[in-house]
């Protein structure tokens, strides 16, 4: 292929020699404006709205990162500058004739020391080919080809698209969003490159629409445009081998898949992510600070990066963390802390990893500018009942930028090639928790506050986040980026893949018992509730506060109430050694008390309603009503997901089982002739649907159990009735009696 072109070039240059005008030797560009980039990886070119690569001969063949960045964004609530909607890829630039350059993606998934194999292995996974350029002219000295590459850059593509998951407007995922293409508003703005990458900036235009849970229309083509950076990276080169990875270690991993001539068998191989240990005496990743961050947040930094390197300081090095100063110049492997002037209120964080053996070579932290506001509610919301000092409207400087350390030592670990661990927390005992102890055993848990403390229990000093490293943070140091040395004994963790079907293992969840430390979380939020108008009261004038406080309270309570949920019909597993897949149902006692703790926190949303707000900020009253019916549609639906196997019974919660204990509480006061609330009967409503729709599965195994709870259901309707004293309400219960025949063949 390189002989193709190289045999070729001399004829191409002997048509191209003709001088194309002051700034470029290209006969294509003669009597047209052009802007060339810096020479470096490749040189790149601007002329006519259109992006010419000069591609090295040597460079065909060789493997790079490409990768879309945003850069700048006109509403920062829908994408944010620094973020990288999509994984970069694996390419080369290729060519077998001498009129074409292939860009293609490479598939390097599948390897084998076998020469035999891996020329199998090559023949059938051929890279796919994302672009095709046509050869325009050599350079004079026959050594580049120059390409159009101006349909990688522009266009209605996935890659180019700035579209982030999670940016603010999505709203956790509560609104969905619609991205209408403008080409004629989308244009390449400049090229750029260095030594070690090329990049070209677009601007891309958009109609966003908006819609709640993609129904509801909430806004329609709303101008939206974002600039993107889309960039080819040569990949840095180390002799340093990639590091083989257990399963259990929480850290970043690639796989490969591993064809054996021996075994006639292919198995899998994890490598984890991790910076080269080039020499322990300098940092592993030196981050440049943004040039206008405040000093809170630059503070938090410097602490944060402090934090890690006590805890690799065990392992030898000097500094495995810098933080240098803006003035620091920047280059294609800086990494990068980032202040966002943006309503977010997150801190995202990303790394450039090298797909072929983990080796991660440049790191980026975006801190968008609310997430100071977002702690300081927090702090108000999940702790004040321990520090009544924090409701005001001033922010306490000293617990935000505590608070603010903690999570950037957490996303410092990301970039650093650790995994978010989701057990950290769950390992403490609920008691420690309420002294003000250990919060979590690794700062790669996504917990950032004690929302459990006992003010009783805990000191003044009890701290509320988690600012030092645990022994899952020691453990991981030392085997990612020590000699391995530390025992497995009495260390935890999660398999790859088994996060989701352990219920402890959850964000921002504390404490090795969740419906304990539910009880706990809900006394405690409505105290701070309680508090927060009457201290509020007279800083707060014009509401503010209050009305995004009360936001914040629900928030939370929401989230207390779902961390029950994942108990029902879950399983543990054995944790301690790592890769093991035996799984162990949550005992029965467990789930029966998580359902019961679920419907009295649904029960017990009332305290959430505010009188001073309703009748000063003007929010619709009986908040209570629309918190308590969210609450019992995720408890129905997660109900009716569980085992319909009769065998089941007695060992772990069915769906028989668990609707027959809400069918109880949802009429235990109809049944005593008490009055019964709107919202009540609309999960009455509910309920009964439910019932129907369960009846109608054909060959459903529980089928008699299903029977037996409508039959059961129908004489709770016809009791009820009986009982009612208003006549709306004996109205209701016979129209829900009335509805008999979407039970099929159950008869009175």
């Amino acid at each position: 292929m390189l002989k193709t072109l190289s045999i070729i070039a001399p004829l191409l240059c002997a048509l191209s020699l003709t001088s194309a005008g002051e700034n470029t030797e290209y006969k294509l560009f003669k009597d047209k404006a052009v802007t060339a980039s810096e020479k470096g990886l490749m040189t790149m070119y601007l002329s006519e709205d259109k992006v010419y690569m000069e591609i090295p001969l040597s460079l065909l063949d060789k493997e790079l990162l490409f990768g879309t960045t945003v850069v700048a964004s006109s509403d920062e609530r829908e994408s944010t500058a620094g973020i990288q909607p999509r994984p970069p890829k694996l390419v080369r630039f290729h060519s077998s004739d001498s009129t074409n350059v292939l860009l293609q993606e490479l598939n390097f998934v599948s390897f084998s020391d076998d020469a035999g194999i891996s020329a199998a292995l090559e023949e059938s996974s051929a890279p796919s080919t994302l672009a095709l350029f046509k050869a325009e002219e050599f350079n004079r000295d026959s050594t580049a080809v120059l390409c159009d590459a101006s349909s990688i850059f522009s266009g209605d593509k996935d890659y180019l698209s700035p579209k982030y998951l999670g940016g603010y407007n999505s709203m956790g995922g509560y609104i969905t969003r619609d991205y209408t293409y403008k080409s004629d508003n989308s244009f390449i703005k400049s090229v750029h490159a260095d030594a070690g990458s090329v990049s070209v900036d677009t601007e891309m235009s958009y109609f966003v629409t908006r819609a709640l849970f993609a129904i509801m229309k909430i806004s329609e083509d709303t101008p939206f445009s974002a600039v993107v950076r889309t960039s080819f990276v040569e990949l840095p080169h180390t002799d340093e081998a990639a590091l083989p990875l257990e399963k259990g270690l929480g850290a970043g991993r690639v796989s490969l898949l591993k064809y054996d001539s021996s075994t006639n068998g292919a198995k899998r191989h994890y490598y984890a992510t991790r910076w080269a240990v080039r020499d322990k005496s300098t940092p592993l990743v030196e981050f440049i600070l943004d040039d206008d961050m405040p000093a809170t947040v630059e503070n938090a930094a410097r602490r944060a990066a402090e934090i890690w390197n006590g805890g690799f300081r065990r392992e030898g090095f000097a500094e495995a963390v810098s933080i240098s100063a803006h003035t620091t110049p920047r280059s294609t492997y800086s990494s990068t802390i980032d202040y966002v002037r943006t309503p977010g209120k997150e801190i995202k964080s990303s790394v450039w990893t090298d797909p072929r053996n983990g080796k991660i070579f440049k790191a980026a932290i975006h801190i968008d500018h609310d997430v100071c506001k977002r702690i300081q509610y927090d702090l108000m919301v999940m702790c004040s009942h321990a520090a009544p000092s924090l409701i005001s409207v001033t922010a306490d400087q000293a617990a935000v930028e505590d608070c603010l350390t903690s999570m950037l030592v957490h996303h410092i670990g990301r970039c650093l090639g650790f995994r978010v661990n989701l057990y950290g927390s769950a390992a403490v005992p609920v008691e420690t928790l309420r002294r003000g102890g250990t919060l979590t055993e690794s700062v790669m848990d996504e917990v950032q506050l004690n929302y459990l403390i006992d003010p009783s229990l805990a000191g003044p000093e009890a701290a509320l986040c988690q600012t030092g490293l645990g022994r899952f943070d020691l453990y991981n140091i030392n085997h990612l980026y020590g000699d391995a040395s530390m025992d497995d004994d009495g260390y935890l963790f999660l398999p790859d893949g088994l996060e989701p079907s352990d219920p402890r293992a959850q964000s921002a969840v504390l404490g090795d018992d969740l419906p304990g430390a539910a009880a706990l979380a809900v006394e405690n939020l409505l105290q701070s509730l309680s508090r927060a108008n009457a201290l509020l009261d007279t800083e707060d004038y014009d509401f503010e506060v209050r009305s995004a406080l009360l936001d914040a309270y629900v928030e939370h309570y929401f989230l207390v109430s779902e961390s029950l949920l994942p108990c029902l019909g879950g399983v543990h597993y054995t944790e301690i050694i790592p890769g093991n897949r035996r799984y162990v149902p949550v005992p029965l006692a467990d789930q029966e008390k998580a359902l019961a703790k679920t419907l009295e926190i649904m029960d017990g949303s009332s305290a959430l309603d505010s009188n001073d707000l309703i009748g000063s900020v003007g929010l619709n009253d009986k908040l209570s009503d629309y918190v308590a019916f969210d609450i019992f549609s995720a408890l129905l639906r997660k109900s009716a997901s569980l085992s319909s196997e009769p065998g089941d019974e007695g060992v772990t919660m069915t769906r028989s089982r668990a609707m027959d204990r809400i069918m109880d509480h949802l009429w235990k006061d109809s049944l005593k002739g008490k009055p019964v609330t709107s919202v009540r009967k609309k999960m009455q409503q509910q309920y009964v649907d439910k019932l129907a729709d369960m009846v109608k599965e054909t060959g459903a195994k529980d089928a008699p159990q299903v029977y037996a709870l409508c039959r059961k259901n129908l004489d709770i309707l016809s009791r009820s009735a009986g009982k009612a004293r208003d006549k709306s309400e004996k109205t209701h219960y016979q129209y829900l009696y009335g509805q008999r025949a979407k039970y099929k063949d159950i008869h009175e």
